[in-house]
């Protein structure tokens, strides 16, 4: 897809058919970054934040002999997160931002535009870095409702449904956005109508039906972050069982799944929203039946010897099945 700008108009508009890359299922042919508002391309960074362990100055100062002459540099104060300043870098709009001081030892380097987000992670992997949030993009042409309709179903067999929620524009003019997934878990999916939201907030015309699956990712732990930050765009997709077959569904592209580390507190919490997902009207009843929670742990508590009785028989009888079926 190629986009060009018509002089006084104000408002890109495409170039003539033969002067136009096709699209196809699952993106679109690479494109240089910012000619096409960032539309097309395989999987793509469409956010970066990441945690550098590297002096602040050392990194803004590569910025500023990396980042195009025509950039403006600003430093003010900033106090969210516990750091002391953000410096960002300007050209048409706010661009890259670099958080730092305070009582972060470290600084947090932002892309602030979907365009730039790829040329940030470049900046961050030359040096040791964590990744605090990444989101990776494709672009499709396909009809909105048809995308919706591939993605719930995928969604709704999970053993634990995520959140789902559609928000639809009344005027049919910004476009509706689909949203898989807490905006507080690790991992959301956003997906939306890329051709109106262009149109509407940028004045860009691009082919009609482009559709944008976008997966926002938040690293769990300190260590996935670490493990993030070698990733390449497309891994991000394949981090959990749900989002690999989302993408495979929309890209007709299949990948391996991605093993992140997870720390012992989150593996425990997912454990138990498991247990609570599965035996939670048992537990109502119980704490219905004892008055309370802190009394339902009691006789839950006075259950355990029996219930590590019946476990261990479990385990004797499956290692006896293993032993005869060897």
């Amino acid at each position: 897809m190629t986009v060009a700008g018509s002089a006084g108009s104000g408002i890109s508009e495409p170039r003539r058919e033969a002067d136009s890359h096709p699209l196809f299922n699952g993106g679109v042919i690479e494109n240089e970054i910012e000619e096409y508002q960032g539309v097309g391309g395989p999987a793509r960074f469409d956010k970066y934040h990441a945690t550098i362990f590297v002096k602040a100055r050392d990194l803004i100062s590569e910025l500023r002999r990396i980042w195009p002459t025509s950039t403006n540099w600003e430093t003010e104060p900033y106090t969210v997160s516990n750091y002391a300043f953000l410096t960002h870098g300007t050209r048409w709009e706010r661009e890259v931002s670099v958080k730092y001081g305070g009582q972060q030892q470290w600084p947090n380097m932002q892309a602030c535009v979907g365009s730039c987000a790829p040329v940030v992670a470049k900046i961050c992997r030359q040096y040791e870095h964590r990744v605090t949030r990444a989101d990776v993009k494709i672009d499709i042409q396909a009809d909105f409702g048809e995308v919706c309709e591939r993605v719930m179903r995928i969604a709704n067999r999970q053993r634990i449904v995520p959140e789902i929620k559609r928000i639809t524009d009344p005027h049919g003019v910004k476009g509706d956005t689909l949203y898989i997934g807490s905006s507080k878990s690790a991992g959301q999916w956003c997906i939306y109508e890329k051709t109106k939201q262009l149109r509407s907030v940028k004045g860009v015309i691009v082919p009609d039906n482009i559709v944008r699956p976008e997966f926002r990712y938040r690293p769990p732990s300190k260590e996935a972050g670490r493990a993030a930050a070698k990733l390449k765009p497309v891994d991000y997709f394949a981090v959990s069982k749900m989002t690999r077959e989302i993408y495979e569904e929309l890209s007709g592209d299949a990948i391996e799944p991605v093993k992140l580390p997870r720390n012992k507190a989150n593996s425990l919490q997912a454990s138990l929203i498991t247990m609570l997902a599965t035996y939670g009207r048992s537990l109502e009843e119980l704490v219905e039946q004892e008055g309370s929670w802190a009394a339902a742990a009691e006789y839950l508590e006075c259950l355990m010897p029996e219930a590590q009785a019946l476990r261990e028989s479990w385990m004797y009888a499956q290692k006896e099945r293993k032993n005869r079926a060897n």
